[in-house]
């Protein structure tokens, strides 16, 4: 029998938990279940002692091979711009035009297909990893919650495992190849650390870190932890992915339908200059399948969604301006409300770009606001509509396509719960996750996050999946690429 150590992948969201048929052999036989299994391939692992299913149906519009954007998220040649120069994000040839100068629909096009891409790869491995604590627990009279790290444990990864993990992918619209390599681990052993213990944390049961090192865990590096309550099945994921520079939390909840996703990732992108800027992308999506108002006249699966997009970057002002030689932070917030189902996406909101001096949040040097709308298909851009600093709109085209009224609402109710400011007036500019309470550390723990505010030099947007009384605001600092414990207070309902 073959074992495969493999290298820690991040765990994140937005793909259904599938169910079939449990496998019902004990450790001892499992050689016999994987044979069973594998003349049955059709079948897929169902849990029964770990949640079940880890996040709402997505509809297909958002699909990161629906809208499969044109650069590599690993390629260097990658543009500092928001969104790549070219492909289905950037075809506006719907709207009767060639191109659209300073496009924001675009923006959120292209990275809430980066969004999915992240989470639909990630995703297939914390499956991997309940299947597998699943079975621990099912299957071994023996195991039972600890403290202790085991790294002893080698596990089959049987066929019916595999079919999870590929029915999932697909439910997301993720790519065969993301995945692919994985049919020949089909039968193997996989060796994994892990700790499986009662939560510290009242409103989960169960705590479970998975790395592929017990000192990973000792050292909160590389690890994901699943917290989860066994009567609502509600379950919130802490990970990190040190490989991929990514760190984040996904949450799920079965009875609201609604699933979250933040992540920070560090991205080393090609600045206007030429030259290298390393980017910070802080990320929350959030996701709400759609009850049967909204639904009404879409096609398929249906969500409404919100988007809080940070993208930080550092460099050096060039010769020539005011403030030549001086270290600076360009930043972007960006902002969206809107619908989704099989056939399209409708968004909109807020884009904002700032650029302050010497690393000082407050030492405002330039900046801008948008306010945009509109809505892609798998094809392209099919409608714009957008100002920059309270200026004219500009429209593409001219009259807004028919079909929109499917996916306008007067608001959207995509968020568990709101997130306000106490002061905003003293806080500035920047990335912040709210934590649950003072011993909260976003750094060592990301589980812990319940959720985010984005400040801009203007305004702020927020999203909250979860509510405490004791709330503590981090902000992201892109000098030392980690968040900070910060003064400012915020209120959660």
């Amino acid at each position: 029998m073959k074992y495969i150590y493999f290298t820690f992948f991040l765990s994140a969201v937005l793909v259904i938990g599938a169910c079939a048929k449990k496998e019902d052999s004990s450790s001892s036989s499992s050689s016999s279940s994987s044979t069973s299994s594998t003349t049955s391939s059709s079948s897929t692992y169902s849990r029964s002692s770990t949640p079940s299913s880890l996040s709402v149906s997505v509809p297909g519009g958002l699909s990161a091979s629906t809208i499969k954007t044109s650069s590599s998220r690993t390629s260097g040649g990658r543009s500092a711009d928001a969104y790549a120069s070219s492909g289905p994000c950037q075809n506006v040839t719907q709207t009767g035009e060639s191109e659209i100068p300073n496009n924001k629909v675009a923006v959120g096009c292209e990275k809430l297909a980066n969004a999915t891409e992240l989470l639909g790869n990630s995703i297939m491995m914390g499956d991997v990893y309940l299947n597998l604590i699943d079975y621990l627990i099912t299957n071994e009279k023996s195991f039972s919650t600890s403290s202790t790290c085991d790294d002893t444990k080698s596990i089959e990864f049987t066929s019916a495992m595999y079919e999870s993990m590929k029915a999932m992918a697909t439910q997301l619209g993720i790519d065969s190849s993301a995945y692919s390599d994985w049919t020949s681990k089909s039968g193997t052993k996989i060796s994994l650390a892990y700790v499986y213990n009662t939560s510290s944390d009242s409103d989960y049961d169960y705590k479970l870190q998975v790395a592929t090192a017990c000192d990973n865990i000792t050292n909160s590096s590389g690890v994901s932890t699943y917290l989860w309550n066994k009567t609502s099945n509600v379950i919130a994921v802490g990970f990190e992915d040190t490989g991929k520079n990514t760190k984040g939390v996904f949450t799920y909840n079965p009875t609201d339908n609604r699933s979250t996703y933040r992540v920070t990732e560090q991205e080393q992108v090609t600045s206007q200059s030429g030259g290298t800027d390393n980017n910070t992308n802080n990320y929350t999506v959030t996701m709400k399948n759609c009850n049967s108002t909204e639904s009404d006249n879409t096609t398929g699966t249906c969500a409404v969604i919100k988007i809080n997009l940070s993208i930080t970057g550092k460099g050096v002002f060039p010769s020539g301006h005011a403030n030549a030689g001086q270290s600076k932070t360009n930043a972007v917030v960006y902002y969206a409300d809107g619908k989704s189902d099989d056939s399209g996406v409708y968004i909109s909101g807020t884009y904002s770009d700032y650029t302050y001096a010497l690393d000082n949040r407050s030492n405002m040097v330039d900046n801008h606001t948008w306010i945009y709308e509109g809505s892609w298909n798998k094809t392209g851009i099919t409608y714009v509509k957008q100002n920059m600093d309270g200026g004219s709109f500009s429209t593409y085209p001219s009259t807004e396509p028919d079909n929109l009224t499917v996916y306008k609402q007067s608001s959207y109710s995509s968020s568990a719960n709101t997130a306000t400011l106490d002061n905003s007036s003293a806080v500035s500019a920047g990335s912040y996750v709210i934590v649950k309470d003072n011993s909260s550390n976003p750094n060592t723990a990301p589980e812990t996050v319940i959720g985010v505010i984005e400040r801009s030099h203007d305004n702020y947007t927020s999203d909250a999946w979860d509510n405490s009384s004791s709330a503590k605001l981090w902000v992201w600092d892109p000098v030392d690429k980690q968040y900070e414990s910060d003064n400012a207070t915020v209120t959660l309902q």
